[in-house]
């Protein structure tokens, strides 16, 4: 997929979003090589120009920033021991040198503006799966695009059902 596709713009929608470990605020909240999969999916929306897509991920993308690591002079990133208070466990962790944009404005700023006029109008919004009749609260954002060209808002209004309402 490293071209045009001959007929650019023929699929439909792109459903997807890279792996949540970096943004959880679960985990370690690393700015590693998984934390910039979003890159790979703005290389795909280039290359095949769906009508719309749709990006899901954890809340914690919301906060985490680019994070910009000490190296050393062979340029890897350099580490420190860190006592865990709850557990007295040490673990290593990269030094944090300086912190750059806050990655949700990165992908709302590139996806808008991916090429030559060429972009998605987007529009995001927190959705917990609770509010849908699953038993367990689980919040995503989620992330529509809808190519520029088609001139198409999206509405987030959502159908309440009686039976979920209920729950």
């Amino acid at each position: 997929m490293d071209e045009a596709m001959p007929n650019g713009g023929d699929v439909d929608i792109i459903i997807g979003g890279p792996p949540c470990q970096s943004f959880s605020t679960v985990g370690k909240r690393v700015y590693n090589d998984n934390a910039k999969l979003y890159k790979e999916y703005l290389r795909i929306l280039k290359i095949v120009k769906p009508k719309m897509f749709l990006f899901e991920n954890v809340k914690g993308i919301l906060s985490m920033r680019e994070t910009f690591y000490e190296k050393d002079e062979n340029g890897e990133i350099k580490y420190k021991m860190k006592v865990n208070k709850n557990t007295g466990k040490e673990s290593k962790c990269p030094i944090v040198e300086s912190y750059g944009r806050k990655i949700m404005d990165i992908i709302e700023d590139e996806f808008a503006n991916i090429d030559n006029g060429f972009g998605y109008t987007i529009t995001k919004k927190v959705l917990n799966a609770v509010d849908f009749g699953v038993p367990e609260s689980r919040e995503r954002v989620f992330i529509i695009g809808i190519r520029n060209d088609l001139h198409v808002e999206f509405n987030w209004e959502m159908p309440i059902m009686p039976e979920i309402a209920a729950i």
